[in-house]
């Protein structure tokens, strides 16, 4: 695509501008011959006369070369033209991209914000360790403990999808970053599990 975008009409355009220039700068030479040519003399008027044919020539020559010119900018200017079309059009997919990326991470974060306000809510739950719960306290905290877990499961839920749509998206190091905080609550949902089956003091069940 860089070749027809660029090379082939690049070349054109140089070439009819150098040729242009060429010419131009032959006139202007025989326009001083012909001022310097003695022109009372026989041999001088016929000098004339050559040089003067030769300046009907390349005026000729640069009236075409600037008919060529401008053909050749004109093409170039409709290549440009494509040329931003084709980068507009990329720059469009760019931003759609990356307001996916962003939109996908932004959800990431806000997943482990809730996993941090969920832990910190479960460490309130905490106790100091050789104290065990009365049996007035311990339905009250397996209780919350179970909410705890639901909310967890829930988070989990929402990785799963987030995950689905990072891989949809080609975002393998987001997909790394959802396994390892889905590890994490897995592992507490785990401790939580056991606390409310009474084979863990709630002193443990912190993530």
């Amino acid at each position: 695509m860089s070749a027809e975008l660029h090379h082939p009409f690049s070349v054109s355009l140089s070439q009819a501008a150098t040729k242009l220039e060429d010419d131009i700068a032959s006139l202007q030479r025989l326009s001083e011959q012909i001022e310097q040519v003695d022109v009372k003399t026989d041999g001088g008027l016929n000098h004339a006369r050559k040089l003067m044919a030769r300046f009907s020539e390349f005026g000729n020559s640069v009236s075409e070369g600037v008919q060529n010119l401008a053909q050749a900018l004109g093409d170039a200017q409709v290549r440009a033209e494509k040329a931003a079309a084709v980068v507009s059009a990329r720059a469009d997919l760019v931003k759609i991209r990356q307001e996916q990326e962003e939109s996908l991470l932004d959800r990431f974060q806000s997943l482990v914000g809730r996993v941090r306000e969920i832990t910190s809510e479960m460490a309130t739950l905490k106790r100091p360790d050789g104290v065990a719960l009365s049996e007035a306290e311990r339905p009250q905290v397996i209780s919350k403990l179970s909410d705890f877990d639901s909310q967890l499961l829930m988070v989990i839920e929402q990785m799963r999808a987030l995950r689905g749509d990072a891989k949809d998206c080609h975002m393998k190091n987001l997909e790394r970053d959802i396994d390892a905080l889905t590890q994490s609550v897995d592992a507490a949902r785990r401790k939580l599990s056991a606390v409310t089956d009474g084979t863990v003091h709630v002193s443990s069940a912190k993530a």
